[in-house]
């Protein structure tokens, strides 16, 4: 038997490893492959902390850093800086190891939880699979960003409160299952939808004797307490004595979607492209193959919490797909169950037994595996981004230092900023006025240009596919005379036209 565990230790061992080696794979290009506006602006505010105020790179980072609105708390990109700092330099791909290695970590959690919810091996393992070799989790834990740190925190916040719940008069285990609560919280608020509804789901599992039994306990509301306060203190930083979080509450909220048919559909599309519907739909039964009946609660309340997200996010979880990436972790441990539950059909059958059955069921695994990783390797190998530097440089050299620039380029400017060394206000993209419009506040063109070019030097366009979604755009920059013209960039002097 202990053979056993420690094989078992060193599969799983194994197993993390591949998982990490196989996002190394192009680690150091520029991270424009996915979601290239939040990655490059968790660079920039890396770079910000980490340089001190000297150089044209950190005068750039720290005048773009001042002006960013404070999202989340800037846990990856103060990790970042402190590694470049320990390094003695920055290496653009700190960030992205953090990420691998912390989806890796949520693995770990995964692995444990489905183990549970499977009361087998074979499930856990093809949740362990599903987690680290979906070629959509590939990619996107490859990202420098909070949402795999997000991911793991909930996988662990979520594994700690049924540890806890196994010994609900241990003071050790609800300290943890608080800690690590308040860690998902603070990472990024929205895991209180997760927590929280994971949380309720196992109060409300024991009947009301159970529950009045728990609300009466100081131990709960001591786990509450520390859950919660991480994110209060943010929140009062924020709101309060800095004021930087004062517009993050708008533009967020679109319940009028809830009525149209669209967005279930555009919902689902996203569930589809990203965790993989079939896999989702089999989740879904999964979450009541599960005998336990506190893990099947909580595993609930956190599907449950789900759907309220995707709710209250409704524009985001249509739009932005690494919303869904903590549906991947549910999917994983809901699915082990199903997983267990054809394995041990299979073993049962005279014809096969257990060890073909193991077998088979091995096979398929690791095919699926190898596909997965086989797609997202092409994906990534197919496109070469580290041209886009020396683009971004050049553009910032036909810029003058102290010029103050109004601009229509790529991700809202910040690859300007970090590789050309120069800030700038940007101009909305088609897809910003639309928006705008949807959350009933549609946006004059014509008004806003003569508002925002004030005080501006020139008008920069390189992301000539949002130009030409911009006829008026076009139209209006017509009065000011061109002082570059390539095929990849306009250079509008606003100065000359206001003359």
């Amino acid at each position: 038997m202990m053979h056993s565990k420690r094989f078992q230790r060193w599969l799983l061992a194994l197993w993390l490893c591949v998982g990490v080696g196989l996002r190394l794979y192009d680690l150091t290009d520029l991270p424009l492959d996915f979601h290239p506006v939040r990655q490059v602006r968790a660079l920039i505010l890396a770079l910000a902390l980490y340089l001190p105020p000297e150089s044209e790179a950190a005068l750039a980072a720290q005048a773009q850093a001042q002006r960013e609105a404070l999202i989340e708390p800037p846990l990856m990109e103060g990790l970042t800086a402190l590694t470049y700092r320990l390094l003695g330099q920055e290496l653009p791909w700190v960030g992205r190891l953090y990420a691998i290695l912390f989806w890796v970590w949520g693995a770990w959690g995964v692995f444990l939880l489905a183990r549970r919810t499977a009361r087998g091996l074979v499930g856990a393992w093809a949740a362990l699979a599903y987690f680290l070799f979906l070629p959509y989790a590939i990619q996107a834990s490859r990202s420098f960003q909070p949402d795999p740190l997000l991911t793991a925190s909930i996988v662990w916040a979520v594994w700690a409160a049924l540890r806890w719940q196994d010994a609900p008069q241990s003071w050790g285990r609800m300290l943890l299952a608080g800690l690590l609560a308040g860690l998902a919280l603070l990472v990024k608020s929205v895991a209180v939808f997760f927590v929280a509804a994971a949380w309720l789901g196992v109060l409300l599992a024991e009947g009301w004797p159970g529950l009045a039994r728990q609300l009466r306990s100081l131990r709960l509301w001591l786990a509450v307490l520390l859950a919660a306060l991480p994110l209060t203190i943010f929140l009062l930083y924020g709101l309060v004595w800095t004021q930087r979080m004062a517009g993050q509450f708008s533009l967020r909220f679109f319940p009028a979607l809830w009525v149209q048919p669209s967005f279930y559909w555009l919902w689902l599309q996203k569930i589809s492209q990203t965790a993989g519907l079939p896999w989702v739909a089999l989740a879904g039964v999964g979450v009541w193959l599960i005998a336990e009946r506190k893990l099947r609660a909580l595993l609930l309340g956190a599907w449950v919490g789900y759907f309220l997200y995707g709710a209250a996010f409704a524009y985001h979880i249509t739009t932005h797909d690494y919303y869904q990436l903590p549906l991947l972790a549910l999917t994983a441990i809901s699915l082990a169950a199903v997983v267990q539950l054809l394995f041990t059909a299979l073993a049962a059958t005279p014809w096969l037994g257990k060890a073909k059955a193991a077998l088979v069921v091995s096979l398929i695994g690791l095919s699926l595996c190898a596909l997965g990783s086989a797609n997202a390797l092409y994906a990534l190998r197919k496109t070469d981004y580290r041209p886009q530097a020396a683009f971004w440089a050049q553009v910032g050299q036909a810029i003058g230092p102290n010029e103050r620039v109004l601009a229509l380029t790529q991700d809202y400017g910040y690859p300007l900023v970090y590789w050309g060394w120069r800030t700038c206000d940007s101009w909305f993209s088609a897809g910003d006025f639309e928006y705008r419009a949807l959350a009933g506040n549609p946006l004059d063109v014509r008004e806003m240009f003569a508002e925002r070019v004030q005080g501006q030097d020139i008008f920069l366009v390189t992301d000539f596919e949002e130009w030409r979604r911009q006829p008026e755009l076009q139209q209006l920059l017509q009065a000011y005379p061109l002082r570059v013209q390539t095929d990849a960039v306009y250079i509008f002097d606003l100065k000359e036209g206001q003359r």
